[in-house]
C-alpha cells in the first residue's frame, strides 16, 4: 500500500493498493504486464497488458474508497437533516414564547431559544459545507478513476469502478476504461 506504485516490468499474482496511481512499465507509454492477483484500490492503473491468455484470475478495483466516502456523505447528510429539524422546532418554540404575557420570562425564554437556535444553525452550516466538500471530492475521484491499457486487455479480467462491474469477455486493443454516465465504458485508443 502506497500513494503511488511504480513497477518496471510486471506484477503477477499480487495484491496492491495505492491512493493514486499504479503503473506497470517504464516511460511515457508503459508496456509492463499485470496478471493474476488483485488491485485492491487505486485511482489510476496504467499498464501495457492486463490479464493473460491462461486466464489467471485478475480483479481490479478502482475508486473503491468512494464507498467509504458515500457512507460519510450519508452520515453527514443525516446529521444535517436532524439539525435542520431542531432549528425548525426551535422556531416553533420561539413563536410560542412570544405569546407569554410576563415580559421578563418572555425575554429570558426567547434569549435561551435564540442562542440554541443560533448554535444549531451554525452547526447546520458547517455540515452543509462538509457534505459539499465530500461530494466534490467523490466526484473528482470518480472522474479521475481510469484504467489505461497500452497493448492488450485480456478476456476474463474483472474491473470494478466504485460500485460498477465489468468482466471482459474478449481481448481489447489499447484502450481506456472509465466510468461514463454511471456505466463502465471502454474507449479504444486511436
Amino acid at each position: 500500500e502506497a500513494k503511488n506504485i511504480l513497477l518496471d516490468r510486471q506484477a503477477s499474482h499480487s495484491s496492491m493498493k495505492a491512493k493514486s496511481t499504479i503503473q506497470i512499465g517504464q516511460s511515457e507509454l508503459p508496456k509492463g504486464k499485470l496478471f493474476g492477483g488483485e488491485i485492491l484500490d487505486a485511482t489510476k492503473l496504467i499498464a501495457g497488458e492486463i490479464g493473460n491468455e491462461s486466464g489467471a484470475k485478475m480483479v481490479i478495483n478502482l475508486a473503491a474508497s468512494a464507498t467509504e466516502m458515500t457512507k460519510e456523505i450519508d452520515k453527514s447528510f443525516s446529521e444535517l437533516t436532524a439539525t435542520n429539524e431542531q432549528v425548525d422546532s426551535l422556531q416553533a418554540a420561539l413563536e410560542k414564547a412570544d405569546l407569554i404575557k410576563d415580559a421578563d420570562k418572555k425575554n429570558e425564554l426567547i434569549n435561551k431559544i435564540g442562542t440554541t437556535q443560533l448554535h444549531h444553525s451554525q452547526q447546520a452550516e458547517q455540515l452543509e459545507k462538509q457534505v459539499a466538500g465530500l461530494e466534490q471530492k467523490l466526484n473528482t475521484l470518480l472522474d479521475e478513476a481510469m484504467l489505461t491499457v497500452n497493448s492488450v486487455l485480456h478476456s476474463g479480467v474483472e474491473i470494478h469502478i466504485f460500485n460498477k462491474l465489468l468482466k471482459t469477455t474478449r481481448n481489447f486493443p489499447p484502450s481506456s476504461v472509465k466510468l461514463e454516465n454511471n456505466k463502465i465504458e471502454i474507449e479504444f485508443k486511436t
